[in-house]
């Protein structure tokens, strides 16, 4: 049998009567049923499926339902749902029965050309969420249909990328300046915002995905000597630590090991394409902006640079992929799916979507057709989703 981790809490006060009823009462009240005491104990037991499915119900009930569960299991919860509006509303319903965060990981704006802009902001948010999933550090993660369709780096790889500074880490501030700029932080003169690092001679400012403040590292030789959290108005020390994690500040991240043979991919590729477009007779210019493409992402990603859209290489960067339910399997995650004809249909109408656009670029010679396989289609999420039932 699984142990209650419920309690009542006595009244506070003499003229109160009985005892007051606790979240973990209302919580524990759902096991009174016995279909769902079963559920919870087949999760527990690991003799049953890793996933629960909740369809044709009230969305407070599934709300309550999940709760109950993740509490009982004392395991964060993945619910994935169909669209931003449930998201929002679950979320809303599910902070009221939890102390810890309850986060919504949104779809990734899918920068196909190289012009197009995308919002750091966003990016930064779900590198937080995915972060507190793998971490366990939240109460749940309501997920999109169109999160659930965006091809991730793989799970291992975004836990070994966090840097951990502690002070005597032995480190040139060259060498860690050199790492940051590896893991997606951008240069600048003076910090601002999460996602940049900046460097005076021995000091090494830097402010890392997730936290309140900036951290300021010194140095003495090859050696931290100091690290502090510090005010962005003031710039006046504000905290001395002696540790600081430093989480990746882009989504997707070139392997340093892998750069070379890479951007020789990329290039490759562009000139298959161009091979591809002059066989069914687009124009030479079509055929030419195809190679240039391919080339000036092959030399950035040779040189280290960071440039908009990756994610249009993403499948030769990784050899193998993750999606979230990598990540909330890796983060020993209770996976509650919400609807799933639903959240297909949404799938299927967002490929629609990107086709129509992929299509319309490849066709002006704006991207290549190895991009294509961007958009997790329906057939692959939901075969690794029944990998674990």
């Amino acid at each position: 049998m699984i142990d209650n981790p419920y309690s009542s809490v006595p009244a506070s006060s003499a003229g109160d009567k009985g005892l007051r009823v606790t979240v973990g009462d209302i919580l524990h009240a759902g096991f009174e049923d016995p279909v769902f005491r079963e559920v919870a104990e087949k999760f527990s037991s690991g003799k049953g499926s890793s996933r629960f499915n909740l369809t044709g119900m009230p969305e407070s009930m599934k709300a309550y339902l999940t709760a109950a569960l993740a509490t009982k299991l004392n395991r964060p919860a993945v619910i994935l749902v169909a669209d931003e509006l449930v998201a929002r509303r679950l979320q809303a319903d599910l902070s009221a029965f939890f102390e810890k965060e309850v986060l919504i990981l949104r779809e990734r704006e899918q920068s196909l050309a190289d012009v197009d802009a995308s919002s750091r902001g966003a990016e930064i948010v779900r590198i937080r969420t995915l972060r507190k999933l793998l971490d366990g550090d939240c109460a749940a993660v309501v997920v999109t249909a169109g999160a659930l369709a965006n091809r991730l780096m793989p799970a291992t790889d975004f836990r070994k990328a966090e840097l951990v500074v502690t002070q005597a880490t032995r480190v040139s501030p060259e060498d860690l300046a050199m790492r940051l700029s590896g893991n997606g932080y951008e240069r600048v003169r003076s910090v601002e915002a999460e996602g940049e690092f900046s460097r005076r001679g021995d000091i090494l400012d830097v402010f890392p995905v997730g936290c309140e403040r900036p951290i300021r590292i010194s140095f003495f030789d090859d050696e931290v000597d100091g690290i502090k959290s510090f005010d962005l108005e003031t710039q006046r020390s504000v905290e001395t630590l002696r540790t600081v994690r430093v989480d990746i500040a882009r989504e997707i991240l070139v392997p340093e090991n892998r750069r070379q043979m890479i951007a020789g991919q990329i290039a490759e590729a562009g000139e298959t394409a161009r091979a591809a477009a002059f066989s069914r007779g687009a124009s030479r210019d079509v055929c030419e902006k195809l190679l240039r493409i391919a080339q000036q992402d092959a030399e950035r990603v040779s040189e280290g640079m960071l440039f908009a859209g990756p994610e249009r290489w993403i499948r030769l960067i990784y050899r193998k992929n993750d999606t979230v339910l990598g990540y909330a399997k890796s983060g020993g995650a209770l996976l509650i799916v919400d609807e799933l004809i639903q959240i297909r249909k949404r799938t299927d109408a967002g490929l629609a979507d990107f086709m129509q656009r992929f299509s319309s670029m490849l066709e002006k010679g704006q991207i290549l057709p190895v991009s294509e396989d961007i958009y997790v289609k329906s057939p692959e999420w939901m075969v690794e989703l029944d990998r674990s039932t």
